[in-house]
């Protein structure tokens, strides 16, 4: 069996409510070990499809949003975890499915990058904007507090606000300052 990584961002962050889908699912657990924390680059977390099981929006991201970032957890998942993920997310084979499985680069905390799989909205099922029930939002954020991750995107988009940048701030010097050579890189 084949080991991979995966970064997850969402409600499986929080094992109780990944434990207890697997139990009713008769699923094995799928998450291996805890990898680091990670950041999918230049893309924003977004409430953007109608969970019937969650009574309301369950979270997605939209990429394209650059200088933003999707805070998370990479996982060493096996084969079979992968296939239990794919069930959870709703995959299918036909490419209808509620999510579709990504390949992504996750950001590491010391500059490194991982290739990592994970979930997002199929475009099929995508819509602007789904208010979050309040139980799945408890369900994140206690994932969110186990993992020690930042949760003002999170709480900024269920309530469909602009989220926050991860640094709100840069200090440059030399050619990447304003009236520079290299100063469109930062002011395009």
């Amino acid at each position: 069996m084949g080991k991979q990584s995966y970064f997850a961002y969402g409600s499986n962050l929080n094992e109780d409510d990944l434990h207890a889908w697997c139990a009713k699912n008769g699923r094995q657990y799928p998450l291996a070990r805890k990898v680091c924390v990670g950041y999918l680059p230049d893309s924003q977390l977004v409430f953007n499809y109608d969970s019937e099981r969650r009574q309301g929006g369950v979270l997605s991201y939209q990429g394209g949003c650059i200088g933003q970032v999707v805070p998370g957890v990479v996982f060493e998942v096996d084969d079979d975890g992968v296939a239990t993920l794919d069930i959870k997310e709703g995959v299918k084979v036909n490419g209808n499915g509620a999510y579709t499985r990504q390949k992504i680069s996750v950001l590491t905390e010391d500059g490194g990058a991982i290739d990592a799989i994970t979930y997002q909205t199929n475009p099929l099922h995508a819509e602007s904007y789904v208010a979050p029930h309040a139980d799945y939002i408890r369900v994140v954020r206690k994932g969110y507090l186990e993992h020690m991750l930042r949760e003002g995107g999170l709480l900024c988009a269920a309530g469909n606000e602009p989220q926050p940048f991860l640094i709100p701030q840069l200090f440059t010097y030399g050619t990447l300052m304003r009236g520079e050579c290299r100063s469109r890189r930062l002011h395009p």
